[in-house]
């Protein structure tokens, strides 16, 4: 018995030990610490054992682990290793942060060359392309504000698909082309913007680089100056922004990701106005709102007080052709505000991807649907991208990204203008008018005979009606693609030939019915076709060998040929016979035709010819020297010859010298205090010539007489022999990162002097001529930038924390015009009432030149019969170019908890409200109140009987002169400061644990609630957004009745199977 109850006893003692032995599973994921995204491909092992796993593609993993294990190790390429404890855990989650002592980190750079960060001599910053596809935006490019030093971004206003303006290191041409290119998977694509959208009026049809796709990005890179870009030739010279997309090449088997988006959207700001007072001048009574009745006609809210006395108004009943009084008051405070409707963004991405390491392909479906905060305005776009590469020997490479998209909009009208419903509802307005009864009127069929039925029946239409019946729809069609094939001669030299297409057709369709104010014959409709093609065709060498054991080279020389063609042509039907059908077929009356290739954007730039063609032949080089991979020495050089400068000046060279050196390698520092040290520096001369068609005389086609055609004289003399542009830049920098880089500092100083402009400049029309090209102008430009990064909490710690801070102040000076001294100035653009946007030698570009207060000696306004007084001498104002930009992110990470939010601003540069200006003239707003009643005072002085001293004046006038004096006659009133502070983006959100989704069909899945521009933090220009523009040209600083800027507010779902 004994011997039985020993073996049962040794038996269980056995099946325990076996129990407690037993493997268990553990699984987690493994995301990037500075952005929360998961990491495909890292290395889980159980720590001194040869137990393990790799990650999947959304950083996900399953390990099982022997009970005799204690930690695990995580690791991959270009990340610090991290040990993590086991313990009890079943889930154990891990945030990797970037290892510079590894190879390095690996940016993108010109030609889409990858090269180590530490050895370039100049500042790059990249932004990762999951920073970008949660809390989106229509156009990728708004969704680098804050994000990167140096750069200034300017989203037009909150109208569906509105242009965006990039500006890295200030505006280095005074006429031309300021922004920078955009270069995707090694090929340039067309940004341009053919909106006509100004203070005038005019529609905003956004920049053409609103067309990539956030979905398919995998990182952005901006190259900030001429040293980063000079290998780009002419069109770098403004920096580059280049984008690289996701392939399928990390996949390992076939994956398919589903990315989804829904957003809101509400105006961030809308003025105050005031509900006191209805329209008229003192009295009102409606008979026909044309003048009929008492003040029926005025379209300013100078009237009645609204206190509920029975007076006849536009909605009043009539009973036997006599109109009955009603009660006369305030619609309510958010009359304005609810006229505009809750906006809606949804956006789905389908990806299908799949490889292995010879070959990897993905294929991305992503439909883009939304609808504005204006009535009947939208944005619609479907985008297709098949990117994908085969290595077909060990030596021959191919590979291919072909990206189509078609984007349908119906934008508002713009401006100063009868068709921008906001002139109307902001400024030119009767304050009693409630606007929900205007939409009934207009669903109903219209009123008393006029569907454009409105509260006064001359000057302004039914603001229902300009959204209905008086459209602006667009429609573009693009196909962007490209072909590269790569051949590895040796393990050193390689052969790319590339060869690439951008093209795309754009068909802008405008309606405008009879009725409306401006029309009131027949409808009309107009056509513009726009056709775009840019093909580019390279030839690349590339080098990279070590030249003895120190000593490392790595280089290129290619050739390039880029061929360019934009077709631009307007017909116009201004009567149309049959009443609702928009046709160029239904003309009632001959066509009107406008062949105006450019944009509209800017003044006298010269729009010269319906089709242009040019030609860029290149020849270029590059070679970076490294020793011992901490000393670099990098030169560039290039070579154009273009088709739109004469003969003897069509080739022009440049080059460009840089270098680096990292300071704790070459030191041999090893201490943890100080983790990384580098400097660097360089120079870069950059060349860039000029539109086609500007050496000889043309003939545009116009309209013809009758039947015969006409040609028309161009007014401007041409130059024979133009010579190129030249921007000469020095850029010098430092970078430093302490205690295992979780704090970095990156410092930037730089110079750039861009001379021999190619500007129009106007001439006495005694020649002949109202303009002349010619080779003038000097702007400088110098600055500095600062990046700093905290990681507040050591790698080990389960809570992820991460600041990045950028900052950056940029003086710009225009130098001079022409040798001889004789322009002074050159008006850029104009806002529709006086005030000029201008370059003007000595001072920042774009300042605001209009009437100011005459003042008297000790600084006071200067009044007359109780009225201030304009300066007869027009004065600068101000300019828009700001003293300084910069933007912090925040982000936090816990267990799949991730937390980010990003607070930009932009300060100093000045504004022009036209908004503030026409509102305050007409009474809509509350700053009006003031003397309603008892008059106002005027705080100035006036001259005193003596006729030469001067006193506080004391007149007491009507508050309606009074504020048209001050702000009709004198611009200055309407000129605000254009700082500001701005929550720019709020994401929340949380990436479910695998033990949850292994339960389901899925790999992963995440959820985040996601919010932008959300608070106007801080502003000094009343009742708009200080950020707005017109369009994406040189003339800014101007506002005119905007349409508001939204807030955005939504969630995003990510789900991987």
């Amino acid at each position: 018995m004994k011997k039985i109850l020993f073996m049962v006893i040794l038996l269980m003692t056995s099946l325990l030990q076996q129990a407690i032995a037993q493997d268990r599973t553990i699984s987690g994921r493994v995301t990037d610490r500075s952005n929360g995204q998961g990491l495909p491909g890292v290395t889980v092992l159980v720590k001194g054992t040869t137990i393990g796993a790799s990650t999947n593609a959304d950083g996900t993993y399953t390990l099982s682990t022997p009970a005799s294990a204690t930690t695990l190790s995580f690791t991959s390429i270009g990340y610090a290793s991290v040990d993590r404890p086991i313990g009890t855990a079943s889930t154990i989650d891990i945030g990797l942060s970037a290892d510079t002592k590894q190879l390095g980190e690996v940016v993108v750079t010109a030609l889409g060359r990858e090269e180590q960060k530490k050895s370039l001599g100049y500042s790059v910053q990249d932004v990762k392309g999951a920073d970008l596809t949660q809390a989106r935006e229509t156009n990728v490019v708004n969704s680098l504000t804050g994000k990167v030093a140096g750069v200034q971004i300017s989203n037009s206003s909150g109208a569906t698909g509105g242009s965006s303006r990039i500006l890295i290191r200030g505006a280095k041409s005074i006429q031309g082309n300021n922004q920078p290119l955009f270069v995707v998977d090694g090929q340039p694509i067309d940004n341009s913007s053919f909106s006509n959208s100004s203070s005038a009026g005019g529609v905003d049809y956004g920049n053409a680089a609103s067309d990539i796709n956030p979905d398919d990005i995998e990182s952005i890179t901006v190259l900030k100056g001429a040293n980063a870009a000079a290998l780009y030739g002419t069109r770098g010279v403004n920096g580059v922004v280049v984008i690289t997309t996701k392939n399928g090449r990390k996949s390992r088997g076939i994956g398919i990701s589903v990315n989804s988006t829904t957003s809101f959207e509400t105006p961030l700001i809308i003025p105050k106005f005031q509900d006191q007072y209805g329209q008229g001048y003192g009295s009102f009574e409606y008979v026909d709102g044309a003048g009929g009745g008492d003040g029926d006609n005025v379209d300013e809210s100078w009237g009645p007080k609204l206190d509920g006395r029975l007076i006849p108004q536009y909605n009043s009943p009539v009973v036997n052709g006599v109109r009955q009084p009603t009660p006369w008051v305030s619609p309510g405070k958010d009359n304005v505000r609810n006229f505009f409707e809750t906006g809606r963004t949804l956006t789905n991405n389908v990806a299908l991807s799949g490889g292995n390491d010879k070959a990897g392909i993905r294929v991305s479906f992503t439909n883009l649907d939304q609808k504005g905060i204006l009535p009947n305005t939208f944005l619609k776009r479907n985008t297709v991208n098949v990117n994908g590469g085969v290595d077909i020997t060990n030596k021959f490479k191919l590979s291919t990204n072909v990206n189509y998209s078609n984007t349908r909009g119906r934008r508002p009208s713009q401006g100063y203008d009868e068709l921008n419903v906001m002139q109307q509802l902001y400024t030119w307005f009767g304050r009693q008018v409630k606007l929900s009864d205007l939409k009934d009127i207009y669903e109903q069929g219209g009123r008393e005979g006029s569907r454009n039925y409105n509260w006064i029946q001359v000057y302004s239409s039914n603001p229902y009606y300009i959204l209905n019946e008086a459209t602006n729809d667009d429609e573009r069609d693009r196909l962007i693609g490209n072909l590269t094939l790569n051949y590895a001669l040796t393990d050193w030299l390689n052969i790319t030939a590339r060869t690439t297409n951008d093209v795309y057709n754009q068909l802008n369709q405008r309606r405008v019915g009879a009725e409306t104010r401006d029309n009131a014959i027949q409808d009309d409709y107009t056509e513009e076709r726009i056709y775009v093609l840019e093909r580019n065709t390279e030839f690349l060498a590339t080098v990279n060998r070590n030249l003895t054991e120190d000593f490392n080279i790595d280089g290129l020389i290619g050739v390039n040929r880029r061929d360019n063609r934009q077709n631009r042509s307007q017909v116009a039907a201004p009567e149309l016979a049959v009443p609702g059908l928009f046709s160029l077929g239904n003309a009632g009356s001959p066509l009107v035709t406008g062949n105006n290739f450019g944009s509209s954007n800017d003044n006298n730039t010269g729009i010269l010819n319906p089709v242009q063609k040019s030609r860029i032949n290149s020849v270029y080089g590059s070679a970076r020297l490294g020793y011992k991979n901490f000393a670099f020495l990098g030169v560039t050089a290039r070579n154009d010859w273009t088709s739109t400068l004469p003969a003897n000046n069509r080739a022009f060279f440049y080059p460009s010298v840089d270098a680096s050196l990292v300071l704790t390698e070459a030191l041999g520092i090893t201490e943890s205090v100080l983790s990384f040290a580098k400097v660097r520096g360089g120079y870069a001369q950059v060349g860039n010539d000029t539109d086609p068609y500007r050496l000889q005389a043309i003939y545009p086609a116009r309209t013809p007489f009758g039947n015969g055609a006409q040609q028309t004289y161009f007014n401007t003399l041409f130059t024979p022999d133009l010579k190129p542009e030249r921007t000469n830049s020095v850029e010098a920098g430092v970078e430093v990162r302490f205690l295992q880089d979780r704090i970095g500092l990156d410092l930037t100083a730089y110079q750039s002097t861009t001379t021999d402009q190619i500007l129009n400049v106007p001439v006495s029309a005694s020649t002949g001529y109202l303009f002349k090209v010619l080779n003038a102008g000097e702007v400088s430009n110098k600055g500095v930038e600062a990046i700093l990064t905290i990681a507040p909490l050591p790698t080990s710690s389960p809570f992820q924390w991460n600041i990045t801070t950028n900052f950056a102040a940029n003086r710009n000076k225009v130098i001079k015009f022409d040798d001889e001294g004789q322009i002074k100035n050159l008006i850029l653009g104009q806002s529709g009432f006086g005030v000029n946007v201008e370059a003007r030698i000595g001072e920042k570009y774009g300042v605001l030149f209009a009437e100011d207060f005459l003042r008297a000696p000790d600084g006071q306004i200067i009044y007359e019969d109780g009225l201030p007084v304009a300066d007869p001498t027009r004065k600068i104002l101000g300019s828009y170019t700001p003293d300084w930009v910069g933007g912090i992110t925040n982000r936090f990470g816990f267990k799949g908890v991730d937390l980010s939010f990003t607070i930009d601003t932009r300060q100093g540069g000045q504004l022009q409200s036209e908004t503030n200006m026409w509102g305050n003239y007409t009474g809509a707003l509350e700053s009006t109140l003031n003397g309603r009643e008892e008059g106002i005072v005027g705080d100035g002085v006036m001259l005193a009987a003596d006729g030469i001293t001067y006193v506080k004046n004391d007149v007491n006038v009507p508050a309606q002169d009074w504020n048209g004096a001050y702000y009709y006659n004198v611009r200055s009133s309407s000129v605000y400061d254009a700082s500001f502070v701005k929550l720019r983006e709020v994401r929340l959100g949380y990436q479910l644990p695998k033990s949850i989704v292994d339960k389901t069909f899925l790999k992963g899945i995440g959820i985040s609630a996601v919010g932008r521009n959300l608070w106007l933090i801080s502003s000094k220009a009343p009742g708009i957004d200080p950020e707005t523009s017109f369009n994406s040209g040189n003339v800014q600083g101007l506002e005119s009745t905007q349409i508001p800027s939204v807030r955005s507010y939504g969630f995003n779902i990510n789900l991987t199977l």
